[in-house]
């Protein structure tokens, strides 16, 4: 809303903007699927530091706003390093749009950003220590890259279909058609041109193939899509009620527009995402919690588990269970930990783990594969959620050495008796 109403100098369209985003997007909400708070806080920060930075370069402001834009920018680096790089991108464009009109008085022009910029660069300066910190663990190396597609095939029922299922509903997809005539419309009344390059470059980043700006990947960039999809939605709606307006003399139709619009596109959208909750991630259920007690309260304190994995990213594997929770919640060792062991400095650990993890991903009975396993990591113990992860119950009836320690609705633990 603050972005919006910064943007259009009017609250209808920011209004619109905070409907749709509250009402018809599945983004931010499908974030909390994910976990990913983090990326919320700084999606919450976002809009607000770009709102900022636009006031303060339409007209000189007291060194309060600079000193807010800092506390913002070090919110943002602190909370999420993808949202932080969104609005570097976002101050770049802005003074790409800004300084070649008025190359005439560049020196005029380049002081309504200095504010900026100190801002920015302040905040960035309050969250430095935690940064260095950050990178002497970080595993990855930011790199641009190109991506083409493999075939025809590959890119439709690969990157794109998953790009389009992220993009959904069905409502939201026609929803894109509205945002991107906004788009074009902003283009032609050249007003806010920062922010129409800035959608502009995040639609273009969100396409599968094309350049890349490694870590980020396209999908990043289309689960904040939603910002500027929004926000020009909401502009054209009052742009063509104002014409409305003007057409019919009549005030109470721009209204009216508004008012069907919204009422429409949220009763078709609300229903098409009252449950939104991807199933692979919710990892523990009340039975996990259940056998994740009687771990707790039954086993040795030095009690071994075997879980079943699944490759998470960056050669980082990560249980598919309550399993996952073994070792935060009863403190007991399991195959993998949580996966902020992928930041530990102990490489050679990390290599192990990661043997395991990826072996684990793929053992479906008691091969040599799991005995070797079993042996290297001294195991007690094997955790299975009946239906998820590639070790069941049916892989394990042919074996011997195991008896059944607990069992529940969905929960089998077995002890190795071998």
């Amino acid at each position: 809303y603050a972005l919006g109403k910064t943007l259009w100098r009017d609250w209808r369209p920011a209004a619109i903007a905070g409907l749709l985003v509250s009402f018809v997007t599945r983004m931010p909400a499908y974030y909390l699927s994910w976990g990913r708070y983090t990326l919320l806080t700084g999606m919450i920060l976002l809009p607000l530091a770009m709102s900022l930075a636009i006031t303060m370069l339409k007209k000189p402001r007291p060194w309060r706003y600079t000193l807010s834009l800092a506390v913002l920018t070090s919110g943002l680096l602190l909370s999420h390093y993808f949202a932080a790089s969104l609005l570097a991108i976002f101050l770049i464009l802005l003074t790409i749009a800004h300084l070649p009109p008025r190359m005439k008085n560049w020196a005029k022009a380049a002081a309504a950003l200095l504010p900026i910029f100190l801002g920015a660069v302040l905040g960035l300066l309050l969250a430095l220590p935690w940064l260095l910190r950050v990178l002497q663990f970080y595993p990855g190396q930011p790199k641009v890259s190109a991506a083409l597609p493999e075939s025809l095939d590959a890119l439709i029922n690969g990157d794109i279909g998953y790009i389009w299922q992220l993009l959904g509903p069905t409502s939201n997809h026609w929803l894109l058609l509205v945002a991107g005539i906004g788009v074009i419309l902003g283009l032609i009344h050249k007003k806010n041109l920062g922010f129409v390059l800035w959608s502009l470059l995040i639609a273009m980043m969100s396409v599968p193939w094309g350049i890349r700006f490694n870590p980020f990947r396209p999908d990043h960039f289309v689960i904040i899509s939603f910002l500027p999809l929004v926000l020009w939605a909401g502009y054209l709606v009052w742009q063509v009620s104002l014409l409305l307006r003007k057409w019919s003399g009549k005030r109470w139709l721009e209204l009216a527009m508004i008012s069907l619009f919204l009422m429409g596109w949220i009763a078709w959208s609300f229903p098409l995402s009252t449950n939104i909750v991807n199933p692979v991630t919710v990892m523990v259920t009340e039975d996990d919690i259940a056998a994740l007690n009687w771990i707790r309260e039954n086993t040795p304190e030095d009690a071994r588990f075997y879980i079943n994995t699944t490759h998470w990213q960056n050669g980082v594997y990560r249980g598919v269970d309550g399993g996952g929770w073994i070792l935060p919640y009863t403190g007991r060792w399991a195959l993998v930990p949580t996966v902020f062991y992928g930041f530990s400095p102990d490489k050679e650990g990390n290599l192990l783990l990661r043997d395991w993890g990826e072996t684990a991903s793929e053992i479906e009975t008691c091969s040599d594969e799991f005995w070797r396993i079993v042996e290297e990591a001294d195991l007690d113990y094997v955790y299975i959620w009946e239906g998820k992860g590639s070790l069941q119950t049916k892989g394990l009836r042919i074996c011997e050495s195991f008896d059944i320690a607990y069992l529940n609705d969905k929960v089998l633990i077995y002890k190795i008796t071998h």
